[in-house]
């Protein structure tokens, strides 16, 4: 993952199937790029897509942690907080060609 200095970014989360499977935060930064690459086991019982979130901390972990925003973004959109996302990968785990969605029938 990267992003700009002036854009805050202090948590990622992967999703599985529309849930929050894993969420971290990531090291403060003044100033620097990010520049981070995470790797997670990953372990599916069925078809599934994945996608991976950047953006200010959710559930638990948004009590963990007070998230300051003194950027340039913070100026121009005050009310606003980035998030950004990858397109949802469709894994075929059990290898038949065909991606089934989850809570569809075969």
């Amino acid at each position: 993952m990267r992003a700009a200095a002036w854009v805050p970014w202090p948590a990622i989360r992967l999703v599985v199937n529309g849930q929050v499977v894993f969420e971290a935060l990531l090291p403060p930064r003044v100033d620097t790029l990010l520049d981070h690459t995470v790797e997670l086991p990953l372990s599916l019982d069925a078809d599934s897509w994945v996608l991976a979130e950047a953006g200010t901390p959710i559930g638990v972990m948004a009590s963990a942690v007070k998230v300051e925003w003194p950027t340039p973004w913070a100026w121009i959109l005050p009310e606003y907080e980035p998030l950004a996302f990858t397109n949802p990968v469709r894994v075929d785990v059990d290898g038949d060609g065909v991606f089934t969605a989850p809570g569809l029938p075969r």
